[in-house]
């Protein structure tokens, strides 16, 4: 096969491969963002399961909703934690 031959069919490969991955990472955004009801739904859910909840059940309902959390070092000896978070990262 002639080397102008196989750069021309490489680069169309190439070329549709980019524009597939392009639509897969666009279609999973879609699907992975739930719709505001849903949320408003599953945050209910949560706030009515928790008073009789495990910790380790808590910290798994918190991960459907937050995917990271940022916090500061503590500035004296057991700062509590909410007065160390600087931002929450959402899954939504």
């Amino acid at each position: 096969m002639p080397d102008v031959a196989y750069d021309g069919a490489m680069a169309e490969l190439l070329e549709t491969e980019r524009l597939l991955k392009q639509r897969r990472f666009e279609s999973e955004e879609i699907a992975e963002s739930p719709m505001p009801a849903r949320i408003v739904g599953l945050v209910d859910e949560m706030m009515r399961l928790w008073p009789d909840a495990l910790p380790q059940e808590r910290n798994r309902m918190l991960r459907t909703l937050v995917r990271r959390m940022y916090l500061r070092h503590a500035e004296r000896w057991r700062e509590p934690l909410p007065d160390r978070v600087v931002d929450i990262e959402w899954v939504f």
